[in-house]
């Protein structure tokens, strides 16, 4: 024989409590995840030019954003980024700052808005064609020799690569 349907106000209480009970949990549990890293995986020439967008699109007129740029052989330059890229990142007066090998420090012209500096030869050849940015919240590894990129966006990450980025800078 079915209930009364006067059980079911009841039971709406009784789930209403519960639920009150659980929620303080589960709210600290989705803000968690909220900080966490947000990744994206990247694959092929396509995959690399939208990291280098990204640093224009991310950032301000008059940002900065950092570069390790480990380069092993020459690369076609506009391969890599879209054909617009250094007119836009010329058009916010984006600061760069690269740490490199001799190599590709020599190819490297001098501009207002670019510092170098160059892994000494007695370290390392510094030659693994890897680049890592820092810009904004986010970091980016591109690895030219798999044509593959990954961002990662997290702001605490982020900071605490530009401070090791700076501190290197400042050594060499």
């Amino acid at each position: 024989m079915a209930a009364s349907p006067e059980k079911l106000s009841s039971l709406l209480v009784s789930l209403q409590n519960d639920l009150n009970k659980a929620l303080p949990e589960m709210l600290t549990d989705f803000d968690k995840k909220e900080k966490r890293p947000f990744v994206v995986f990247l694959d092929g020439p396509p995959g690399i030019r939208k990291v280098y967008d990204d640093i224009v699109t991310t950032l301000k007129k008059g940002d900065t954003f950092y570069r390790y740029s480990s380069s092993g052989k020459p690369r076609k330059r506009d391969y890599y980024v879209s054909r617009d890229y250094t007119e836009r990142r010329d058009q916010k007066q984006l600061e760069r700052f690269v740490i490199t090998n001799e190599g590709t420090g020599k190819l490297k012209k001098t501009k207002f808005e670019k510092s170098v500096k160059i892994v000494p030869k007695s370290f390392d050849l510094f030659e693994y064609d890897v680049t890592q940015l820092i810009y904004g919240n986010k970091i980016a590894f591109v690895d030219y020799n798999s044509e593959t990129a990954v961002i990662i966006e997290n702001p605490v990450i982020a900071m605490f690569q530009q401070k090791i980025f700076k501190l290197l800078f400042q050594k060499l």
